[in-house]
């Protein structure tokens, strides 16, 4: 369904350190060094993205949370339930 819903959003896959009460900072921080190479990989605007680590901002966009799965090799539906649900935290690589 999300491959559907967003076939247009533009994607580059990600090559695989923090615990902090941020989910998504906890999340990406052992994938790579810096934000600019999350953000061009998942298509979400670098300075954005740096406000929702910072806590700034709080929710991703639906198509950001896509990019982001889809750039880690991750179903969407995965990175949707641990962010917004209770769901297991992802293992990417598996």
């Amino acid at each position: 369904m999300c491959d559907e819903l967003f076939k247009k959003h533009k994607f580059t896959l990600l090559h695989l350190e923090s615990d902090s009460n941020n989910k998504l900072k906890d999340f990406l921080s052992p994938f790579v060094q810096g934000t600019k190479d999350i953000a061009s990989a998942a298509n979400i605007e670098n300075t954005r993205l740096s406000r929702l680590l910072s806590g700034e901002f709080i929710h991703l966009y639906p198509n950001e949370v896509y990019g982001l799965a889809k750039s880690l090799s991750l179903k969407p539906s995965q990175l949707f339930h641990y962010l917004y649900d209770d769901g297991k935290r992802p293992i990417v690589g598996v």
